[in-house]
């Protein structure tokens, strides 16, 4: 468990480099539940703005075309509200 939480803060450390670099303007975070919320406490204030949507599922095995499909799916549902991740 201790390799999944340092990668989920490395990722976090990433994402924080990347939002002030300006690399993106929103952020959709996709992860198992327990991994997306150390990602998200991670992120600093100004990266957490870019947020747009957070899906809460294990989907590491799922193709990128099948990957799209749940994104597309889950925006359509949640419209512009961002979501945080559960305790």
């Amino acid at each position: 468990m201790l390799e999944t939480e340092t990668f989920a803060k490395v990722v976090g450390g990433q994402l924080n480099a990347a939002a002030r670099r300006q690399d993106f303007d929103d952020l959709i975070l996709v992860a198992p539940p327990r991994t997306l919320k150390t990602i998200h406490d991670t992120l600093d204030a100004a990266t957490r703005e870019r947020v747009i949507l957070i899906l809460e599922q294990d989907l590491m095995r799922t193709s990128a075309q099948d990957l799209l499909l749940h994104v597309e799916a889950w925006m359509f549902r949640c419209g512009d509200r961002v979501d945080t991740p559960s305790e």
